[in-house]
């Protein structure tokens, strides 16, 4: 700015030297014109030749300033345009700079925003995460809780049924005692125990299995099928406990109570 100041000062003193020139030209070219028709008149007249060599002087000296003052036009300009040519450079160097920050900026700013989106996803991914063990645990309680209560409705089906041998074994005993053969049913009751029997070892592998680890699908099919098998175990024990009822009622002549329980709880648990 203040070489730019400086070359302005330089032109305008410049201009005022040449303005003052011309000027100072003006009497001169008149006094030419002056001292032309003077030797022309001295030569239709005969005058001397001294006045047109001091004209002649006058105009060398002139054309001398002339030149002086336009080589220094020319240098003032050529610095000028110098100086213009430094400017817009240190400008161009400077927008570069700028440039380069404001690029520098942005990208950081990209990546800050992309590092924001990555811990975003990973947030959410952690977050999706802990939501499906709590779905997961929670299904595997209800699961467990279901299961639970078939195993307890189970096992009260056995407790019934084991009730209902105890009696038809006394039942049996007092008809023997009283000259009945009760062969049959003694037979037939055997047959009931050892399905009752075979019916509570498959409920214990039901309540073993529910206290394993239930997360796989092989565990679950399994699980699924040990409920299949004791139910029709189940089923199986309480048809055989009807048979020796029948059959005690048949040896006996006399009706038999205490069989409407299990038909119930069987019936139930279907």
């Amino acid at each position: 700015m203040k070489k730019t100041l400086k070359i302005k000062g330089t032109i305008g003193k410049f201009a005022i030297a040449a303005m003052g020139l011309s000027m100072l030209a003006a009497p001169l070219y008149a006094h030419e014109e002056d001292a032309s028709v003077g030797v022309h008149v001295q030569a239709q007249t005969g005058g001397t030749s001294a006045n047109a060599s001091a004209t002649t002087s006058g105009r060398v000296q002139l054309k001398q300033e002339i030149q002086e003052v336009k080589d220094e036009m020319k240098s003032v300009r050529a610095s000028t345009t110098a100086a213009i040519k430094d400017d817009r450079a240190a400008f161009m160097a400077n927008l570069k700079l700028r440039r380069e920050a404001a690029l520098q900026t942005f990208q950081n700013m990209r990546a800050d925003i992309k590092a924001r989106i990555e811990a975003f996803k990973a947030s959410s991914t952690d977050a999706r995460a802990r939501i499906k063990v709590k779905l997961e645990t929670a299904v595997k309680a209800r699961v467990e809780m279901h299961l639970n209560v078939i195993l307890r409705r189970f096992e009260n089906i056995t407790d019934r049924l084991s009730n209902i041998s105890t009696r038809l074994a006394t039942r049996i005993e007092t008809l023997e005692g009283q000259g009945k053969d009760m062969s049959t049913s003694i037979d037939l009751l055997a047959q009931a125990d050892a399905k009752l029997a075979g019916a509570k070892d498959d409920v214990a592998k039901i309540e073993a299995q529910i206290k394993s680890e239930l997360s796989s699908e092989t565990s679950k099919e399994e699980l699924r099928a040990l409920i299949g098998t004791a139910k029709q175990s189940l089923k199986d024990a309480h048809s055989a406990f009807v048979r020796v009822i029948v059959s005690i009622k048949g040896e006996s002549g006399a009706e038999v109570h205490g069989n409407a329980g299990a038909s119930a709880s069987t019936s139930s648990s279907q």
